[in-house]
């Protein structure tokens, strides 16, 4: 599977951070390039340009404010997607319009780039890059 433009585009409002090098981290935008930020079509192009998303498990954290019943549903939706013959495209029109948004603001990995290799867990990095 291919980085694509559709599991960017909904962050790019968020500010989404992808790591360009081996220590350099830039903001993705939609033409400009320079020191702090990277086109979205050089982003596409390079395969070593990742994005940094979260994990669906970080909900779990106090820090995410959301009723733990929406949580929780998240996080099973997640599970299931991962079953054969389930994909995660189907189970995200079960979630509520408003937490999808909170998902992309927050830079959740909502089509499982990072277990595919596609997107760095912002987990794995020294120091929160959307801080």
């Amino acid at each position: 599977m291919k980085l694509k433009l559709e599991y960017l585009h909904p962050y790019l409002p968020y500010k989404l951070k992808m790591k360009v090098g081996i220590t350099s981290i830039a903001t993705v935008t939609m033409a400009l390039t320079d020191s702090e930020h990277i086109a979205i079509e050089y982003a596409l192009e390079n395969k070593s340009y990742k994005p940094i998303l979260r994990p669906l498990s970080d909900l779990i954290l106090e820090e995410f404010k959301m009723e733990n019943w929406r949580k929780q549903a998240i996080l099973f939706l997640d599970e299931t997607a991962n079953l054969p013959f389930n994909s995660r495209r189907e189970h995200i029109g079960q979630i509520i319009y408003s937490d999808i948004l909170f998902l992309f603001e927050n830079h959740f990995d909502l089509f499982g780039l990072i277990p595919l290799e596609l997107a760095i867990d912002i987990n794995t990095l020294k120091n929160n890059c959307y801080e």
